[in-house]
């Protein structure tokens, strides 16, 4: 997914699993959700070129998070990290993605759209599958209006 924002709001059970995400408008986060949601991010890949990698949360409740599982993913800018409490260490710290890490993914050739990724990536140590991402994406008839 190109542009993305990576992002759940209001929904339970949802689980985000395998995913490459490339130039998110908006880093992987949560929104006004509630405990116990059965939400899952996991295996996934989120990239950023020029950019800064960060992660949020609004209205996180004090009694426990509202993601079961987030964790295994691979997160990668190409700018610099962002300060203070958005890095991903500190964002472990708060209990989040405790075995992800922030590492190039080694894709095999963005530039031209394959975005498999090499056999020494760290995203395969981390569980995540290499898929036919030509498959994937937005149907070549949704409306222009929508896409950012």
């Amino acid at each position: 997914m190109i542009g993305a924002s990576v992002q759940n709001r209001n929904g339970s059970y949802r689980v985000i699993e395998n995913n490459i995400f490339v130039n998110p408008n908006r880093g992987p986060g949560y929104h006004v959700s509630h405990t116990g949601s059965g939400d899952k991010f996991v295996r996934n890949i989120v990239t950023k070129e020029n950019g800064k990698m960060f992660f949020w949360l609004v209205l996180q409740p004090d009694s426990e998070p509202w993601i079961d599982q987030m964790d295994y993913n691979v997160y990668y800018g190409t700018g610099p990290l962002s300060d203070s409490a958005d890095n991903l260490a500190q964002w472990q710290e708060q209990g989040f993605d405790e075995h992800s890490v922030n590492a190039d993914p080694m894709f095999v050739d963005p530039t031209n759209g394959d975005y498999r990724v090499k056999p020494e990536s760290p995203a395969l140590r981390l569980g995540f599958e290499n898929f036919d991402v030509s498959r994937c994406g937005l149907l070549p008839n949704f409306s222009k209006k929508w896409q950012q």
